[in-house]
């Protein structure tokens, strides 16, 4: 029996498996992915979501070390490690797990001036295996039609408002007020149609979800926030490409930082968070949902939830603010001092820039 003979749509799909195959290859090599696959990920997860509960989102050394140590069994009752290096040994302190665990990635630490002792927080891909962990605990689907509900409501706002012939948008807004119209007449009736409870639920609980993800976003900002920063610094300490320019901007007082695709994202954010308007709005919102029958069916967190989602997110977002203040000073600060020109002249000395700028960039940031 002959194979059949390869045609295009069998080698564009072929070529397509291997493309993915090597960024998965890429993939397992990130912190979220070697968490969960260690062999001792589920007492490490579950000893982290313990040491950190909510409102605990950072801590100092001595009480991280201290909470670990109450949960040291869970560990040394696990197989050591395949990751780990072959001097370990099993049995190893609760300070031991806490290092290595900044080394994997799973942890991040944070030299802040302001306080007396280095603090640790969850990092981004601990965060994420946690909430991957969570959803196929709560089997909960996400294929629900109050999801597909927000896709199209958001595609159709958006395809509103990009529209740019002033008779479709025009028909658009007059079937929108002769929907209004017949629900005031519905309505004025005694006609009160509401949502089942089910309905309601469903759609309240992918709303608190989506805020939830958000804990994660921010952790991330500020490593992209880092991220742009240090190839900010290399293009300036480059001896070719764009420094002049970049330069130039940095020394008139560009904000390249926030200028950045994430910058701009997280601006974006902040600024509608603190809007005094919109979160008067959202409040009152929150608070009359508080109130509606179906929220008695929620539980005590869920409530606690929604009644904070709002509040929960402004401390995390001026964290990310002042990291992004703080990057933006050191590297203002950077461009116009004399470490910049030491620092170029060891460059053309050395022929290598990368060893140099990771130690410039760890200083300006306090060891973060």
């Amino acid at each position: 029996m002959t194979s059949p003979e390869p045609n295009r749509w069998t080698s564009h799909r072929a070529d397509a498996v291997v493309a993915r195959k090597e960024n998965y290859e890429q993939l397992r090599r990130l912190s979220t992915w070697r968490l969960l696959a260690a062999t001792k990920a589920p007492a490490v997860l579950a000893i982290l979501q313990s040491v950190f509960p909510a409102g605990d989102r950072r801590l100092p050394r001595s009480e991280l070390v201290a909470r670990v140590g109450t949960h040291l069994a869970l560990l040394h009752d696990e197989e050591q490690e395949p990751s780990t290096s072959s001097t370990s040994r099993i049995g190893r302190s609760a300070a031991e797990y806490v290092d290595g665990w900044v080394r994997e990635g799973y942890l991040t630490r944070r030299d802040d001036p302001a306080q007396t002792e280095t603090t640790f927080e969850p990092s981004p891909a601990t965060i994420d295996a946690i909430q991957f962990i969570a959803s196929l605990e709560e089997h909960r689907p996400t294929t629900t039609q109050s999801r597909l509900q927000l896709v199209v409501q958001q595609f159709d706002r958006l395809a509103q408002e990009t529209e740019t012939d002033r008779d479709v948008r025009l028909a658009d807004l007059q079937r929108r007020r002769e929907r209004i119209e017949q629900e005031i007449r519905d309505l004025a009736e005694g006609e009160l149609m509401l949502p089942s409870t089910e309905a309601s639920l469903d759609r309240l609980r992918d709303v608190l979800q989506i805020a939830a993800d958000l804990s994660g976003d921010f952790l991330q900002y500020r490593e992209d926030l880092r991220a742009v920063d240090l190839h900010l610094r290399e293009q300036i300490l480059s001896p070719e490409g764009s420094r002049g320019e970049v330069l130039e901007q940095l020394l008139a007082g560009d904000d390249l930082l926030g200028q950045s695709s994430v910058g701009r994202t997280f601006t974006a954010f902040f600024r509608m968070l603190n809007d005094p308007v919109q979160t008067r709005t959202a409040q009152e919102l929150v608070d009359r949902l508080l109130s509606r029958d179906f929220a008695r069916a929620l539980s005590r967190d869920e409530r606690a939830r929604l009644a904070n989602v709002f509040s929960d997110l402004y401390e995390p977002a001026q964290e990310v603010l002042d990291v992004k203040t703080e990057l933006y000073r050191s590297l203002a600060r950077f461009v116009r001092s004399q470490d910049f020109r030491q620092h170029r002249v060891s460059i053309r000395s050395r022929g290598s820039h990368r060893i140099l700028l990771l130690g410039t960039a760890d200083r300006a940031d306090g060891g973060q």
